[in-house]
């Protein structure tokens, strides 16, 4: 692909016009394909992308996405390849043009078009010869210099001094002194918003359980947590995960509960080595960083943590948009295993108690306990709460009716003809069956981690200050916000780019 014979070649990387990543429907999904024609608009800080198909079948003045309602008279019809090409700069001294991402030059910084720009070959050059005092590190600020928290002081403490020990280890193994075997450097773990949120209850779940007095919201705690690894001399955002911490002044069934609800990496980490035990060092940081969050929470009180291990589809990304094409997504067996080996490691420290499923401890009847879904967990985003209520919906329709109450089990429901539901409305068994029935094949992808000791906090107040960030405020606000700014994770080079944005934009808000 590089052409160094190229005059209008970027000196960078010997190569002329890069394309991004295509962008996708808001509304259906769908990846724009090259010369299809689109409609556009950017409301805040983010833009909506609709394709003609979503458009055209849209009825009224507006569309709605997220719950934004957007007028279709703002909308600007476009092609996929007419926005997508890099952005250059060209040096304020020797006049070559170059990539912007190339040359890491921060554009938000030049809105007024009046920021010099020396290129990396002259700006050495004014060095050789004394002209220009080299650019101190402390002069940008970066990962080091995000606000620390009891929480990543904890995490990266203990990570720091776990890599030491698997560095000796390795050493050991290999007959090798310490400083012989190379270790991992400049790493920086950061919570980068800590907000607290409430979910509410959705209607048809709601009806269903009023005279179970169920909750119609459940308060929480929502936290980002990233790992940055300085690469080449710049720092490149490698990990990150989105947590729901329900604590001990919510209701039941949320209570003292965590949810790890994304989880998500770029395969750039360094050195790309394994450990003594031949496991990937870079799996080794993230299970430690697990490990660590479930240890602070166990230790502030919470008593229970619920993963679901499910994979993204297809070009689908998580938390990290798009990603390198050399790094594989793991099969649900593969990363339901990558979960476990993580709570073994965690077992072993007396930190996970035991481990279990959401079927078996649900809806499996276990002595007293009722079969009921008053009992589930109710999270943002969770398969459970989404899935319910989807089915109450269909339940209803088909009954023509509000949801009833009946002291008694259908006949016709076989598969749960010996579980004991007395005093179970209709509704929640035919409820309880239609989610077995639905998760019956993929039960052990979601998991349940039980933490209680015999000494738990009283309660589990988090001394951490709120932070806040209007970028990283969900997965989804951030995904939408890097594909609008193009800050993708596919390449090295477009990695350290988007993480010197994203972190430009957390020491700037209002930028």
């Amino acid at each position: 692909m590089a052409d160094s014979m190229n005059e209008n070649a970027c000196p960078l990387c010997a190569v002329e016009n890069l394309s991004f990543e295509a962008p996708n429907c808001s509304l259906c999904g769908v990846q724009f394909k090259q010369n299809v024609k689109y409609f556009t608009a950017l409301e805040g800080d983010a833009k909506y992308f609709f394709c003609t198909a979503c458009y055209n079948k849209t009825e009224g003045e507006s569309i709605t996405v997220g719950g934004l309602h957007i007028y279709k008279a703002r909308l600007k019809k476009t092609k996929s390849n007419e926005e997508n090409l890099e952005s250059w700069v060209q040096c304020d001294k020797c006049n070559c043009w170059q990539h912007q991402i190339c040359a890491l030059f921060n554009s938000k910084r030049n809105e007024e078009e009046k920021a010099e720009y020396i290129c990396p070959k002259c700006y050495v050059q004014e060095i050789e010869i004394g002209q220009r005092m080299p650019l101190q590190e402390s002069a940008i600020l970066g990962a080091k210099d995000l606000r620390r928290t009891r929480l990543s002081d904890f995490i990266e403490g203990r990570l720091f001094r776990r890599l030491k020990q698997e560095r000796e280890e390795r050493a050991k193994s290999m007959g090798r002194n310490f400083n012989e075997v190379p270790g991992v450097e400049d790493l920086v773990l950061r919570v980068v918003l800590s907000s607290d949120k409430k979910l509410q209850v959705k209607q048809n779940f709601l009806d269903v359980f009023k005279e179970e007095n169920y909750p119609k919201e459940f308060p929480y705690r929502s936290k980002v947590i990233l790992l940055f690894q300085k690469i080449e001399g710049v720092e490149v955002c490698l990990f990150g995960m989105y947590v729901q911490e329900f604590g001990s002044e919510c209701a039941h069934p949320n209570q003292r509960s965590i949810y790890i609800s994304y989880l998500d990496s770029v395969k750039f980490f360094r050195p790309d080595i394994r450990t003594a035990t031949g496991e990937a060092l870079r799996t080794f940081v993230y299970h430690e960083i697990l490990v660590g969050y479930l240890d602070y929470c166990k230790k502030r009180g919470f008593s229970r943590c619920f993963i679901w291990s499910c994979p993204p589809s297809k070009a689908d990304d998580y938390i990290f948009y798009c990603h390198p094409e050399i790094q594989k997504t793991l099969k649900p067996e593969y990363l339901r295993e990558w979960y476990h080996a993580m709570l073994r490691k965690a077992a072993n420290e007396k930190i996970v108690v035991n481990v279990t499923t959401i079927y078996e401890h649900f809806f499996v009847p276990h002595g007293e306990c009722k079969v009921t879904a008053t009992r589930l967990p109710y999270f943002d985003g969770d398969y459970f709460s989404r899935a319910a209520e989807d089915m109450l919906k269909n339940l209803v329709e088909e009954d023509g009716v509000k949801p009833r109450r009946k002291q008694k089990k259908p006949k016709s429901r076989r598969s749960l003809e010996c579980t004991d539901f007395s005093g179970t409305s209709v509704t929640d068994i035919l409820l309880m069956q239609e989610l077995g029935k639905s998760i019956c094949k993929t039960k052990e992808n979601f998991i349940m981690v039980n933490l209680e000791s015999e000494h738990m906090a009283l309660d589990t107040e988090d001394k951490d200050e709120i932070i806040e960030s209007k970028i990283f405020d969900s997965r989804e606000t951030l995904l939408r916000f890097c594909e609008t700014n193009h800050y993708q994770f596919d390449t090295l080079r477009r990695a350290k780019y988007s993480s010197m944005m994203l972190l430009y934009h957390l020491h700037n808000p209002s930028a």
